[in-house]
């Protein structure tokens, strides 16, 4: 009775690894171009969502709204829209307190937001229009 052995020889999955570690390489760019490219589209879907729940709060409540991007302290709003984004009742922009707020939505980390008008914040009147 002859027996032979069956599996791989040192050589094959030497190869094998190699030829895995080469694939991995040449996905590894188009891997990380995919989630950069994730990571935007979700900052912009964020800023739709906070714009468009500032807007319809503006005009189901019938109170002006404000949407603005908040400093460390979310008590004061400033000019970097990278970090955690405000909805506020009403035109109040510094000093406010837990009652101002209506909703914080939170910095996507991995984003960096620009906007280049500098506008402090979006005011929304009671039929849903921004005024600046």
């Amino acid at each position: 009775m002859h027996h032979t052995a069956r599996g791989l020889t040192l050589m094959e999955l030497l190869l094998v690894m190699l030829l895995m570690g080469i694939m991995t390489g040449l996905a590894m760019p188009s891997f990380l171009a995919f989630n950069e490219q994730n990571a935007r589209a979700a900052a912009v879907n964020q800023l739709q969502s906070t714009l468009a729940f500032a807007r319809n709060t503006a005009i189901t409540q019938r109170m002006e709204m404000t949407v603005c991007p908040a400093d460390a302290t979310q008590q004061n709003c400033t000019n970097a829209w990278s970090g955690p984004i405000l909805v506020v009742a009403g035109d109040k922009k510094n000093n406010l307190d837990a009652e101002d707020i209506v909703r914080v939505f939170p910095a996507i980390k991995s984003v960096d937001v620009t906007y280049n008008r500098n506008y402090r914040a979006f005011h929304f009147n009671t039929l849903g229009q921004i005024k600046n």
